[in-house]
C-alpha cells in the first residue's frame, strides 16, 4: 500500500448517496501523510495554513458499509470551484457493483412503427 495524504472534507458534496463521514485520502500531493481541509467556505488549507493549489484534486474513501465515494475537486488559486462525484457504488455479495453514480444509461427507447394505412392497428 503507498503512501497518501489525508482530506477532511467540510464543503457540502453532491450527489446522494454522501458518506457518513467527511474523511477521505489523496494521492494528488506528496503522499507525506499531512493533513488538508477543504473548508465550506471552499478554501484549501494544509496545517490551518492556506495552500495555493491550482488544478484538479481526487480524493476517495471507503466506508465500513462496504461504499466507495471517490470525487474531483476543482482549484483555482487555492479556492474551490466544483466538486464533481467520480464513482460512487457499493459492494455487493459476490463481488457485484450497486452503482449510484455514474448512472446507469437509461434503458433504449422501444422503436415501434407506425400502422400503415388501411391497417387495423
Amino acid at each position: 500500500m503507498g503512501m497518501y495524504d489525508d482530506i477532511t472534507c467540510e464543503h457540502v458534496l453532491p450527489f446522494e448517496p454522501k458518506p457518513r463521514g467527511n474523511s477521505f485520502q489523496t494521492k494528488d500531493f506528496d503522499r507525506l501523510l499531512d493533513h488538508y481541509t477543504i473548508t465550506k467556505d471552499g478554501r484549501l488549507l494544509k496545517r490551518e495554513v492556506e495552500v495555493p493549489f491550482h488544478g484538479m484534486l481526487n480524493f476517495y474513501t471507503y466506508t465500513d458499509d462496504n461504499m466507495w465515494f471517490e470525487y474531483e475537486a476543482k482549484f483555482t488559486d487555492g479556492r474551490l470551484i466544483e466538486i464533481r462525484p467520480i464513482s460512487i457504488y457499493r459492494n455487493g455479495a459476490r463481488g457485484l457493483r450497486e452503482a449510484f453514480y455514474p448512472p446507469s444509461d437509461p434503458p433504449a427507447a422501444l422503436e415501434t412503427t407506425p400502422p400503415s394505412a388501411g391497417s387495423r392497428d
